[in-house]
C-alpha cells in the first residue's frame, strides 16, 4: 500500500531531481490530514451511538468496537473540507507586486523583512514557505526584500572638485557613491579646494548615496583707503560708504600720547592702499595730547644723581635719562656740562633728557718742530701718538737768515706737557727781499742817516779823513752806491776834514834816505793792499748780506786811529788783526797818506 501511494504521489509531481524528496513531504502532509479526519469520525460516532439508544431505551446497548481502518462517513452538507493554497513566486518583485500577488490568493502578508543584496533594491530575494509547498487559508507568506551594501564615506576635504570625483569613481565606490550638489562658499582656506562634504567623512551609508560637497571660493579683494587725520566717526563713516561696506569694518581702536591733532588717527593697519580680502579689520590709532612737565636743571650734577632728579615724585613717569654723552672739557670731569631739552623747557611726557658728561683732557708731550716745514710739522702731529691730541694753530711769519719756509719758532715749547686737543702756534722763517744801497757822497751826517733810514738801512762805522771837499760831508761809503744789500746791513762811511798844513824845511839828504826807504815800502805795500782790497771788495759784492760794523769813534787829534771791526767786509777797509784784542786794527801814519787807505 505505500508503495502504491508513493507511486500516486509520484505521478501527480513533476520529474525533478528532489522528486522523491517532496514526494516524501507531501506524503506526510497527507497522512496527517487522515489521521485527523479518522480522529473526528472517531468523536463523532459515540455521540450518534448515544442519540439511538435515547430514542430507543429498550434495546439492548449496542457495543462499538472501533475499526481501523475506520470506515468512510457520511458526508454533511454544513462541514466544507479545507481548501489548499500555495504562496505564489513573488521574487523578483517589487514590494508591492509581492503583497497584491499573495492577497490575490487570499494569504496575508506577513513581516517584510530586508538584507543586503547585489541585485536592485526594493525586489524580492526570498520568501516562505516556498511557492511548490501548499499552505493551509490565512496562511501567512514571508519574504525578504533586497536593500543596498552599506559603505563608509571617504575624506574629500582639501582635494578639488575633480579629484574628488576621480575619488568616488574609484573601484571600492563606483556605482556605491556620487557626487551631489556641489555648493561654493567664500572662505580663506585655498580656494578652489573642498572644506566641508554631507555626509561627513567616515559616516556609513547605503549605496547610491549622494555626497554633497563644498568648495572654497576666495574672498573678494579691496584696497584699504587712507585714513589718517580723519577722527573716528569719520573713518567709520568712509568704510561704511558703498564700495567698502561689506568688505572693510573698524576694528580695535588704540590711543597713542602724540604731538599730533588729537582726536585724530595717526596709524592704522593694514596700511592705506594695501589690498586685502573682505571682512577685514582695519585697527586704528587715534592721537592723545601728552600731559607737559618742565625740565629741571641737571647741570653740574653726575649721571648717578641726574637720574635720581629725573626718578623724583614730581618727574617720575614723565621724564627719563636718554643717552649719556661724554665730551672732553675744562670742567670737573663725571659732571654735566650740557643737557637736551634744556632746563626750564616745558615738554611732553615720557621725554628722554640727554645729557654730556665732561672728560679730563688727556695729557700729551709736544714734539720739537724746529728746522720743519709747515707741511712736514702737520705730518708730523699727524703721527698716531699724536693724532686727535694736537693740531697745528695758527701760522705767523717772521723775518730770519735762517732757510725760508722753516718752523724756527712754536708755542707751546718743545717737550712741553700739554692736555689734548691742544693748538700749536707756528712761526715760519722768511727771507727778507734786498735792497739797494742809496748813494750818499756830499751829504752830512744828519743826511745820510736819513737816507739810510729811508731805504731800511743803518748807518755803521764814521771816519774822517782830510779831503779837499768841504768838511763833515761823506767822501766814501761802504758797501758802495747801488749795492744790494739785506734790510737794516750798516752803511760805513767816511767823512772828509780840513788837513793841517805841512812845514817846508830842506833836511840834509842823509836824512831822507829812510824815508825813502820807507816810502818804497809803503808803496811797494799800498799797491798790494789796493789789489787785495778789489779783490775783498768784489767778494763783499758778491756777499750782499755781510756784517761789517765799526764799533770804534775816530778822533780827529789822533794820527793814529784803531777802529775795531767784525765781519767779512773788514779787510776792505785796510784792517788788520790787534794783538791785544783780536779784533782788526786800521793803522793811519801820516795825514798825507794816500786816499785810498779807506775805501
Amino acid at each position: 500500500m505505500r508503495t502504491l501511494w508513493h507511486r500516486l504521489i509520484y505521478v501527480s509531481v513533476p520529474s525533478t531531481p528532489h522528486a522523491w524528496r517532496l514526494s516524501a513531504v507531501l506524503s506526510r502532509i497527507l497522512l496527517c490530514i487522515l489521521f485527523g479526519v479518522l480522529l473526528a469520525g472517531l468523536l463523532v460516532a459515540p455521540s450518534q451511538v448515544h442519540a439511538a439508544t435515547a430514542v430507543k431505551p429498550s434495546a439492548p446497548p449496542l457495543i462499538v468496537v472501533p475499526q481501523y481502518p475506520q470506515p468512510a462517513l457520511p458526508r454533511q452538507p454544513n462541514i466544507s473540507a479545507p481548501k489548499v493554497k500555495r504562496c505564489p513566486k513573488v521574487l523578483g518583485l517589487s514590494i508591492k507586486q509581492a503583497r497584491n500577488a499573495i492577497e490575490r490568493r487570499g494569504l496575508q502578508v506577513g513581516p517584510v523583512k530586508s538584507e543586503q543584496s547585489p541585485r536592485p533594491v526594493g525586489t524580492v530575494i526570498a520568501q516562505h514557505p516556498d511557492p511548490e509547498r501548499p499552505a493551509i487559508k490565512n496562511a501567512v507568506c514571508h519574504f525578504v526584500v533586497a536593500t543596498a551594501p552599506s559603505v563608509a564615506i571617504p575624506p574629500l576635504a582639501g582635494l578639488t572638485e575633480r579629484q574628488a570625483r576621480e575619488t568616488l569613481a574609484q573601484k571600492q565606490y563606483r556605482g556605491l557613491l556620487t557626487v551631489g550638489h556641489v555648493q561654493v562658499r567664500i572662505s580663506d582656506k585655498s580656494p578652489g579646494r573642498v572644506i566641508d562634504q554631507t555626509p561627513a567623512a567616515g559616516t556609513v551609508v547605503r549605496s547610491r548615496t549622494r555626497v554633497a560637497l563644498v568648495v572654497a571660493k576666495a574672498p573678494p579683494s579691496v584696497r584699504v583707503p587712507p585714513l589718517a587725520g580723519l577722527t573716528e566717526r569719520q573713518a567709520r563713516e568712509t568704510l561704511a560708504q558703498k564700495q567698502y561696506r561689506g568688505l572693510l569694518t573698524v576694528g580695535h581702536v588704540a590711543v597713542r600720547i602724540s604731538d599730533k591733532s588729537p582726536g585724530r588717527v595717526i596709524d592704522q593697519s593694514p596700511a592705506a592702499g594695501t589690498v586685502v580680502r573682505s571682512r577685514t579689520r582695519v585697527t586704528l590709532v587715534v592721537a592723545k595730547a601728552p600731559p607737559s612737565v618742565r625740565v629741571p636743571d641737571l647741570s653740574g650734577l653726575t649721571e648717578r644723581e641726574a637720574r635720581k632728579t629725573l626718578a623724583q615724585t614730581q618727574y617720575r613717569g614723565l621724564l627719563a635719562l636718554g643717552d649719556v654723552d661724554v665730551r672732553i672739557s675744562d670742567k670737573p670731569p663725571g659732571r654735566v656740562i650740557g643737557q637736551t631739552p634744556a632746563a626750564g623747557t616745558v615738554v611732553q611726557t615720557r621725554t628722554r633728557v640727554a645729557i654730556v658728561v665732561a672728560k679730563a683732557r688727556p695729557s700729551v708731550r709736544v714734539p720739537d718742530l724746529s728746522g720743519l716745514t709747515e707741511r712736514g710739522a702737520r705730518a708730523k702731529l699727524a703721527e698716531k701718538q699724536y693724532r686727535g691730541l694736537l693740531t697745528v694753530g695758527d701760522v705767523d711769519v717772521r723775518v730770519s737768515d735762517k732757510p725760508a719756509g722753516s718752523v724756527i719758532d712754536q708755542t707751546p715749547a718743545a717737550k712741553t706737557v700739554v692736555r689734548s686737543r691742544t693748538s700749536v702756534v707756528l712761526v715760519i722763517a722768511q727771507a727778507v727781499p734786498p735792497v739797494v744801497v742809496p748813494d750818499l757822497s756830499g751829504l752830512t751826517e744828519d743826511q745820510a742817516r736819513a737816507q739810510l733810514t729811508d731805504a731800511r738801512l743803518v748807518l755803521g762805522g764814521r771816519m774822517r779823513r782830510d779831503s779837499d771837499r768841504t768838511a763833515g760831508t761823506v767822501t766814501a761809503q761802504s758797501p758802495a752806491a747801488g749795492t744790494r744789500v739785506a734790510p737794516g746791513t750798516p752803511v760805513d762811511v767816511v767823512f772828509a776834514k780840513t788837513p793841517a798844513p805841512i812845514a817846508k824845511t830842506s833836511p840834509p839828504i842823509a836824512k831822507y834816505v829812510p824815508l825813502i826807504a820807507g816810502g818804497g815800502a809803503v808803496a811797494l805795500f799800498t799797491a798790494g793792499f789796493s789789489w787785495w782790497r778789489r779783490r775783498t771788495q768784489h767778494d763783499a759784492q758778491e756777499a750782499p748780506h755781510a756784517d761789517t760794523r765799526l764799533v770804534s769813534m775816530i778822533d780827529p787829534g789822533a794820527q793814529d786811529i784803531e777802529i775795531d771791526a767784525a765781519g767779512p767786509a773788514a779787510p776792505a777797509l785796510g784792517l788788520r788783526p790787534c794783538r791785544d784784542r783780536g779784533s782788526q786794527t786800521l793803522v793811519m801814519e801820516d795825514e798825507k797818506d794816500d786816499d785810498d787807505a779807506i775805501a
